[in-house]
């Protein structure tokens, strides 16, 4: 067995996972050097991986990386379905977003408007043992905003502008590169609509119906308990529908697929934000741009922000991706108008309200009870440990957080008109 200088969080490393870590930091000049792994965020910061901050220390200097690493357990793999998630990101980091930018560095696209993304030093999908590793965005002064707080306005802007740039650049490659585009429509697995799998299997469809019961019987406003009855249960069934439905539309794009809080940093200088990117691309597929933008949206904001600047930011989007498009001397008027993506967010109403619904669960919880959630997951009797969980009646404090959540989405969706 190869001998590494490898220290501190590695016992849940395989012997495979090793030899990739170790041969990609050979690769950047670090050889034989010493490795101290510790682990990144709380519980309940990464759901689908976990994931570890590498100091690497040389005798000409030091580096720090990020490693994401597939879960060992093999219930937990099934449920989240990692093969694939690992997969999509793999493809995304090594053919879509590299072809992307490669797009707008050929059409003389300024180099600060460039697309950003974390630099990847190595991907390896291997089954089971998928890692990858990226640049440590802290080293460059990017920030994670906690979860529980709603993104400023500003913030919301800077995320909108990433959208805009990543889906226009999805139209950019189907006139352009068609081949490609097709490769990357075909390789993006959509875990929606793949059956049995993740969102789409029986355990997934079981949980949110548990969800949505614990959310009835914790709410106290009758109105709001009405609008919430029958909208979580069958939120992947409806959102299957729109996606075989969509995939091959010529406004569907490659979206990012999870651009929610933890997803998302910002950097910072002299207490103002610069600069933002985003990170996480397991979920990355081809589908409407509304998913992207009703996502973060209604999960990164409040209602009295929503209330105050919807149109405004849906009115920046559209501008921003307009902006892009016009590098190649396309017309966003022509290539997604204004009263499609307005039409486009009323048919994903009712689906992605049950989804911000169901997603509500995880912002308000506390560490400790996302612990005990990954827990169940790795438990022979995973589904009733999980429905255990669905019955706890949380603290007061998350009682109260969650009631708060649950009214603003629904005054917000009634707001808008997307119910």
């Amino acid at each position: 067995m190869a001998q590494y200088n490898f220290e501190g969080d590695i016992d849940d490393l395989t012997d495979p996972q090793k030899q990739f870590i170790d041969k990609i930091i050979n690769e950047q000049g670090f050889e034989n050097s010493k490795v101290i792994f510790e682990p990144l965020g709380k519980v309940g910061d990464n759901y689908v991986a976990g994931v570890k901050r590498l100091t690497i220390q040389g005798k000409n200097g030091s580096m720090k990386m990020i490693a994401k690493l597939s879960p060992i357990h093999e219930m937990v793999r099934q449920f989240q379905n990692t093969k694939l998630m690992f997969k999509n990101e793999h493809t995304m980091y090594t053919e879509v977003l590299p072809k992307f930018v490669q797009l707008q560095k050929e059409a003389g696209v300024p180099e600060e408007e460039l697309f950003r993304y974390p630099k990847c030093y190595g991907s390896f999908t291997e089954y089971p043992h998928e890692v990858m590793l990226f640049e440590d965005l802290k080293v460059s002064n990017f920030k994670m905003l906690g979860r529980f707080n709603p993104l400023p306005n500003d913030y919301i802007k800077l995320i909108l502008r990433d959208l805009a740039v990543l889906h226009s650049l999805s139209h950019v490659c189907r006139k352009k590169e068609p081949e490609a585009y097709e490769s990357f429509k075909e390789n993006l697995i959509d875990m929606i609509i793949v059956d049995g799998a993740g969102a789409n299997s029986d355990q997934t469809r079981t949980i949110f119906q548990f969800v949505e019961y614990n959310m009835i019987s914790l709410l106290e406003d009758p109105d709001i308990k009405d609008i919430v009855k029958g909208k979580v249960g069958p939120t992947w069934v409806l959102a299957a529908e729109l996606a075989k439905a969509e995939k091959d539309s010529e406004h569907s794009v490659v979206v990012q697929g999870d651009a929610w809080t933890n997803n998302l940093m910002f950097n910072f200088e002299n207490d103002a934000e610069v600069s933002s990117i985003m990170i996480d691309y397991q979920r990355s597929r081809v589908c409407s741009p509304v998913y992207d933008i009703m996502f973060m949206i209604f999960n990164g904001s409040d209602h009295e922000a929503r209330k105050k600047h919807f149109h405004e930011w849906i009115d920046y989007y559209h501008s921003e991706l307009g902006k892009s498009l016009a590098y190649f001397d396309l017309d966003v008027n022509s290539i997604y108008p204004r009263d499609v993506l307005d039409a486009d967010m009323k048919r994903y109403g009712i689906p992605m309200f049950g989804l911000c619904l169901g997603i509500v669960n995880i912002l308000v919880r506390k560490s400790e009870e996302i612990g005990i959630l990954m827990s169940a997951m790795q438990d022979e009797n995973m589904m009733e440990k999980i429905e255990e969980l669905c019955n706890m009646r949380p603290d007061d404090e998350v009682i109260e957080l969650f009631r708060s959540k649950i009214a603003g989405l629904v005054a917000s969706f009634k707001e808008f008109g997307l119910l």
